[in-house]
């Protein structure tokens, strides 16, 4: 006797490139809208200005290994990571740096400290865990070290650093190095190419849900009968040939 899957599966197969197509389509253009969302047309993303303070001496965020941004620039433009910081009236001079890992690392050692554990940019969200120890440290601006990127203000301290390969951090505090930091902070990421790429899978997307939804329109045509209409009538013939 034929088992009563069969029938059901012989009807479904002919949907199936359908069915593929409308899926695969709508998750990229799912996808490219979802990113075209988040960067814009002018393929920047930001967190918007948000209160950053911490008793310690700096924020520190997690090492970063960055590797092929040649790759990357060559497709979608040269990432930039824009970062400002404007103190709190009353408070010193605000800090930003990017400094290579080590560098940051020797310079950290033994101060107290708040690391970044989580950041979210859209929509913002930042977590931190403190660690103990020395109140002030040393002004970052007189470091031996080279920082990739730095500035200090009264009024709003802004880097903009193309992202390169290497081990990095960022450094957030007081230029004074004093313990205590109160700051309005923005963070963004610009991707110049991104929009175009977003746009291009979102109209990819589109097309092959279309073609996929237009393929599963003409196969319904063609196979009128619904599964339980081609199993009752291999079941009767079945039964018939017993």
């Amino acid at each position: 006797m034929t088992p009563t899957n069969t029938p059901r599966s012989r009807f479904l197969a002919p949907f199936l490139p359908g069915a593929t197509l409308a899926v695969i389509g709508s998750l990229l253009a799912f996808s490219g809208g979802g990113v075209l969302a988040a960067f814009g047309t002018d393929g920047n993303l930001a967190s918007g200005p948000h209160l950053l303070s911490t008793p310690a001496s700096a924020v520190v965020s997690p090492i970063a290994s960055i590797k092929h941004t040649a790759g990357v620039a060559t497709l979608t433009g040269q990432p930039t990571l824009r970062i400002t910081a404007t103190p709190i009236q009353g408070t010193a001079r605000a800090f930003v740096g990017i400094g290579r890992a080590p560098d940051v690392n020797r310079y950290l050692a033994g101060l107290a400290t708040e690391q970044v554990t989580n950041l979210d940019v859209d929509p913002y969200a930042l977590t931190g865990a403190l660690h103990d120890g020395r109140a002030n440290a040393v002004a970052p601006t007189s470091q031996r070290f080279w920082w990739v990127a730095e500035a200090n203000s009264t009024h709003t301290a802004e880097i903009k650093w193309k992202v390169r390969d290497g081990q990095y951090r960022v450094v957030i505090m007081n230029a004074n190095g004093q313990r205590g930091l109160a700051t309005t902070t923005e963070i963004g990421i610009t991707i110049p190419s991104i929009a175009a790429y977003s746009l291009a899978a979102l109209a990819l997307g589109l097309l092959i849900a279309g073609g996929g939804t237009t393929l599963l329109i003409r196969t319904n045509r063609q196979h009128p009968n619904g599964p339980s209409t081609t199993s009752r009538a291999t079941i009767t013939a079945a039964h018939a040939t017993i």
